[in-house]
């Protein structure tokens, strides 16, 4: 008997492939970033992804089909909404390579994954919509609680008041991971607003361009002469963070979300945070505490509940 596979059904496999790869993309990350430091890893995950998806859309798409997307999305599409993009790309490895231990790591991750609340955050303003306030409140409350709980499990009231004042260098970790969430947020909206929503083209673009900044970073530092491109082949967690997390990754939540089941996957991608630390928990041998689970379970409850206040179809 021959089993047919739609495309909608494909599509829906894909997208729910990404949420899993996206889920790995920190725990593997770190590694890159603690073997090859944070610019170098970060240069060779970004820059092979952009040409790594250059080639997987030349041959998926065609010739003809590939240049006629480059002709379509528009300039102004980098300038207003691919910028969120890079900016996201940048300082989550920044976040993420600030860390100096797994419960950073872990607290990295929940702030990062604080874009499904922040969406519909800036919806109240970029679009005018209102959300049924109670609702949206309760989402909001859970999330505070949530990110209560992970720091007070960390630090004390007095550490965290010296955090706030920008003495303390774990603060930036933290505060660089709360930026690549809200510029997430604010692209996921802008593609919108902007009618960008077919702009899969611009991924490699955005990718390899990325990669650049990271590598005139170390120009700047005097220390492009570390670039070494043999790595690719003996580090296998690069191979994996290439492949995985960044090039099927994105691509996959492209083509789940305009050609599947984007209700099933959109609800599906607030768990992502869960994946994610189980992942760090198991690769780095690292017990996670109970009350990092209830933080971050609350997390997720306030973005469902933040995505139920909008009453999204």
């Amino acid at each position: 008997m021959k089993i047919k596979i739609s495309k909608y059904q494909l599509s829906t496999f894909a997208g729910i492939l990404a949420i899993l790869f996206w889920g790995s993309n920190v725990a593997f990350s770190k590694s890159v970033l603690e073997t090859e430091g944070t610019y170098n890893g970060a240069f060779y995950i970004y820059f092979f992804s952009g040409i790594l998806n250059f080639v997987i859309l030349y041959f998926a798409l065609g010739k003809k089909d590939f240049i006629k997307k480059i002709r379509s999305l528009p300039f102004s599409y980098y300038y207003k909404t691919g910028i969120f993009f890079i900016l996201n790309n940048i300082l989550l490895f920044i976040a993420i390579g600030l860390t100096k231990n797994n419960k950073e790591l872990i607290i990295v991750t929940i702030l990062n994954y604080l874009w499904p609340v922040l969406i519909y955050i800036l919806k109240i303003p970029i679009f005018k919509e209102k959300p049924k306030p109670l609702i949206f409140a309760t989402g909001l409350l859970s999330v505070v609680t949530g990110l209560f709980f992970v720091f007070f499990q960390e630090y004390s009231f007095s550490e965290i008041i010296e955090m706030l004042k920008f003495t303390n260098t774990n603060i930036w970790a933290y505060f660089f991971a709360f930026l690549t969430a809200f510029s997430w947020a604010i692209y996921s909206n802008l593609i919108k607003k902007y009618n960008t929503n077919d702009d899969i083209i611009a991924i490699p673009f955005i990718f390899t361009f990325t990669g650049i900044i990271f590598a005139f970073v170390q120009l700047f530092n005097q220390r492009i002469d570390t670039l070494d491109f043999t790595v690719l082949y003996k580090n296998t967690d690069l191979l994996i963070t290439i492949i995985a997390p960044t090039s099927l990754g994105y691509l996959f939540w492209y083509f789940g979300i305009k050609f599947g089941n984007k209700k099933l996957i959109t609800s599906l991608s607030y768990f992502i945070p869960v994946i994610s630390i189980l992942l760090i928990s198991y690769i780095y041998s690292f017990k996670i505490e109970p009350i990092f689970w209830i933080g971050t379970l609350l997390t997720v409850l306030g973005a469902i509940l933040s995505y139920k206040s909008f009453n999204v179809n």
